[in-house]
């Protein structure tokens, strides 16, 4: 038993007047009818069917019978074309008197499922006019299992997978299979012609249908991206008063005023992060869990030691400015130059703490936010457990050790340059 899946239109007519008219009417005269024609009609028309064993068959009409009333004959022809998705074609052709039908047909193949072109070549040929009346050309489809899940979508956006072409044919069930895991499959009863929810893993998901000679299982991928705009940015290098600075949860106190072996400056990064999570109810992602939003909540603190940033102290005042390289190589840099080279090894973006830090965060690899965006719990898993065993640590270690890195010394500039010794107590004089 056969079934229509796409219906044609009501088969076009083109009423044939003027010129073909006069020499029906002369034609008929010709051989003794002397009454007066009716109009004269030319019909074509393609369909595609769909068999209930999955078989496609095309079809092309060619209707070109002579008005009522004459004893003329037309000869009809039709070429009818068939093609697949994957590009099988069939092609049948013929001629009848007055109408013909041409019908091709391309078996049921389980791999080649989608939609079917039907297109159809038509004319008809007047021997008492000696003239081709009309051509034409027609064209129809169907679709046949034709299952999709709507191209790529983000994570976190609603998938639907929709099977079409399905005619009298039953829908026994839905299963997706994991495209990372490989073993970790979803399964639906439903037997509805659509599948959705919110995806977050790629797969292939299938659906089984009956209905068919055998039965056929379409499947198609779903294709999950990864969302945009989840990396951390770097976080901007704060100053705190001084002997307020927590790193790792301590204070750093800064000796004042400095002596030789003490520090000057320090500057740590701290990282630190949140997040939310959900677990999906329904589609072909049902029982997974992802993050739904990440937030960094690192800073970077630093200070300086007061004695630095006050200029009328005898840690400052002491600092001579004498250096020269050549007459005075043993000389003192300047307190000016002091204060800003310990501010540039502690967060300057070319030689600091701080920069090394910057690079090391916006290292991809290194990149808490992007681990985040992609971290999925498969149904019966703990999220939490996914983020413990992730390479978040791991990222956050490289980080501070690359902040970690020692720039070159606060009586240095950036490129290196000696700008003379620190005068620590017990004080030189100054010339």
């Amino acid at each position: 038993m056969e079934f229509e899946v796409v219906r044609p239109a009501a088969p076009w007519r083109v009423a044939y007047f003027g010129a073909c008219m006069i020499r029906l009417a002369a034609c008929a005269l010709a051989v003794g009818f002397v009454s007066a024609l009716p109009a004269y009609a030319y019909s074509t028309y393609s369909l595609a069917t769909i068999q209930s064993n999955g078989n496609v068959v095309g079809t092309a009409v060619t209707d070109g019978t002579p008005p009522p009333g004459t004893n003329m004959r037309h000869t009809a022809y039709a070429t009818a074309t068939l093609t697949s998705p994957k590009g099988r074609r069939s092609v049948n052709n013929g001629q009848g008197t007055n109408t013909y039908t041409a019908e091709t047909i391309l078996p049921f193949d389980p791999t080649d499922l989608g939609t079917f072109e039907e297109d159809g070549i038509h004319s008809a040929y007047c021997p008492c006019m000696g003239t081709f009346i009309n051509n034409a050309g027609s064209s129809a489809s169907t679709p046949l299992l034709s299952l999709t899940c709507g191209g790529a979508v983000a994570r976190g956006v609603t998938a639907i997978c929709a099977l079409s072409g399905l005619g009298s044919g039953t829908v026994t069930g839905w299963k997706f299979t994991d495209g990372t895991t490989g073993g970790v499959t979803v399964t639906s009863s439903s037997s509805a012609t659509t599948w959705s929810g919110t995806a977050v893993r790629s797969g292939m998901v299938s659906v089984s249908v009956t209905g068919f000679s055998s039965p056929a299982t379409p499947s198609t991928g779903l294709i999950v991206n990864a969302r945009s705009g989840w990396a951390f940015a770097t976080a901007a290098p704060n100053q705190v008063s001084p002997q307020t600075l927590i790193c790792n949860n301590s204070v750093v106190i800064l000796p004042s005023p400095p002596s030789s072996g003490s520090l000057e400056g320090y500057s740590c990064v701290n990282q630190g992060s949140t997040y939310n999570s959900q677990t999906i109810s329904g589609g072909p992602n049902s029982g997974y869990t992802y993050i739904t939003s990440a937030t960094n909540t690192t800073s970077y603190q630093w200070e300086i030691v007061p004695d630095l940033t006050n200029t009328t102290s005898q840690f400052y005042q002491a600092q001579c400015g004498d250096y020269k390289a050549q007459s005075n190589p043993n000389g003192f840099i300047s307190g000016a130059n002091l204060a800003a080279q310990t501010q540039r090894h502690e967060i300057g973006s070319i030689q600091g703490h701080w920069g090394e830090y910057n690079n090391a965060q916006n290292n991809l690899g290194n990149n808490v936010g992007l681990v985040y965006e992609g971290l999925i719990a498969v149904p019966g898993a703990s999220i939490g457990f996914v983020v413990s065993q992730s390479s978040i640590s791991t990222d956050q270690s490289n980080i501070s050790t690359a902040e970690k890195v020692e720039p070159y010394p606060i009586n240095y500039d950036q490129n290196g340059a000696f700008l003379g010794n620190v005068n620590f107590v017990p004080y030189q004089k100054c010339p």
